[in-house]
Formats: structure tokens, sequence, C-alpha cells
């Protein structure tokens, strides 16, 4: 690792469109934090579908939850 640990700790949000995280087919939307990809998902889903969220770790990222059309904004 490097960098000081507010950097490895620091991790960012991930919108996808699809479940599998890695498909070739996936398309990202990154964040700094939970509330930007909360409002820019809320927006994306008016003409895409479904979209997940996900949790960047050092590791493989952590599916956070699945965002629709309904979904309500908590930010």
């Amino acid at each position: 690792m490097t960098g000081n640990l507010q950097e490895q700790t620091n991790m960012n949000w991930t919108l996808t469109n699809t479940f599998d995280y890695h498909s070739p087919d996936a398309k990202y939307w990154k964040f700094d934090n939970f509330e930007e990809a909360m409002i820019e998902g809320n927006k994306l889903t008016t003409n895409i579908e479904m979209l997940y969220l996900w949790k960047e770790t050092i590791g493989q990222p952590i599916k956070w939850m699945k965002i629709t059309h309904n979904t309500p904004n908590r930010a």
C-alpha cells in the first residue's frame, strides 16, 4: 500500500449499470461521497432502469444497494 492512512481508508463510491462490477459492458460513475452518488444515481435512473451503488475497498468492491427510479434520496 502507498499513501497516507487517510488516502487508504477514504474509499470512493461507484455507480454501475450492471450487477456484475467487472462486466466488460459496465458503465461506471465515480463519486467522493455517498450523498453525491445518491443524488446523481436518482437523476440517472430517469434514463437508466436500474443502477447499483458500490463501496470501493482495498480488495473487491462491496455492492451497497440497488437504485431504481423510486429509491428515496436520503441525502
